[in-house]
């Protein structure tokens, strides 16, 4: 335990961090699989937490919206893979507190305290209930003109395993993708498709465009998130999709902003970038 300033930055942190990584912790274009951002809760009491508690969990990404600490899990039986990495929430402690200034009289004072969270993903061989939700049967309407554009596109493997998150691997030229149906609508499923599938030309044996582009933070890694959001908004375009419907300002603006300052050339040099990717994966300059 520190201070009360060290727990504030604990999670100020929290929050910092995923704006600096581009995104706005409160948005995402699908629900995790174990229901939205108000699901994160206690795994053994079903307590669900609040504040901002909630979206310092919530931004860790993970399907599974339940945690608990290393020594409730071990108590239940349980075991915390190696690796795992612990959240810090915090609570509130109302303690009686003897007032100095009139002895013998006593006063509420709230403290404010933290410990440590672990996700139930990162554990293993606790017996708990199933956090899988059924497909929701109306969850989904396919847009057929952008079916046709991913379809035609002789591209990587795309497949809904990506839990909480979407992200192309491009040693294994492969898109993971969250399930369909915890899209909030098919518009935010496609803009999210269209992304990763612009990110996949770059591959080195289509375009070869991601050698070199540097860690997260650095301009060629901020401009190569412009160019798979420029190029996604060209396809989107095509396939008649309402930009309102696709737009998902809370991907990468941090990294955008810091690219941009960094070189005001790099919005030219990746939307000419995006045209051409959105071509290809069109079919019109292979």
């Amino acid at each position: 335990m520190g201070g009360q300033d060290t727990i504030y930055k604990l999670v100020a942190d929290d929050i910092l961090g995923a704006l600096d990584k581009g995104v706005i912790p409160w948005v995402q274009p699908w629900s995790t699989e174990g229901g939205k951002l108000l699901s994160q809760r206690n795994a053994f009491t079903n307590r669900l937490y609040t504040g901002s508690n909630v979206f310092a969990l919530y931004i860790a990404g993970h399907s599974d919206p339940r945690w608990a600490t290393f020594n409730s899990i071990v108590k239940a039986g349980g075991r915390v893979r190696k690796g795992a990495k612990s959240r810090a929430v915090i609570m509130w402690k109302f303690v009686e507190s003897e007032d100095r200034d009139n002895p013998g009289k006593f006063r509420t004072v709230p403290i404010l305290r933290y410990y440590r969270v672990i996700n139930i993903e990162d554990t293993e061989g606790l017996d708990l209930p199933s956090n899988k939700q059924p497909a929701r049967a109306a969850g989904f309407d396919p847009i057929v003109e952008a079916e046709t554009i991913a379809n035609n596109y002789h591209g990587p493997t795309v497949s809904h395993d990506g839990g909480a998150r979407a992200y192309y691997r491009s040693d294994s030229d492969s898109i993971h993708l969250p399930p369909k149906y915890t899209f909030n609508d098919a518009g935010g499923y496609y803009g999210t498709l269209f992304h990763e599938l612009s990110h996949s030309t770059g591959h080195k044996s289509r375009l070869d465009r991601l050698q070199g582009n540097g860690p997260f933070g650095s301009c060629g890694y901020g401009r190569e998130e412009l160019i798979a959001e420029f190029s996604a908004a060209y396809l989107s375009a095509t396939a008649g999709i309402d930009g309102r419907t696709i737009d998902n300002p809370a991907a990468y603006i941090a990294s955008w902003k810091r690219t941009i300052r960094a070189d005001m050339r790099c919005v030219v040099v990746a939307a000419g970038r995006a045209q051409k990717s959105a071509d290809y994966v069109l079919g019109l300059n292979q």
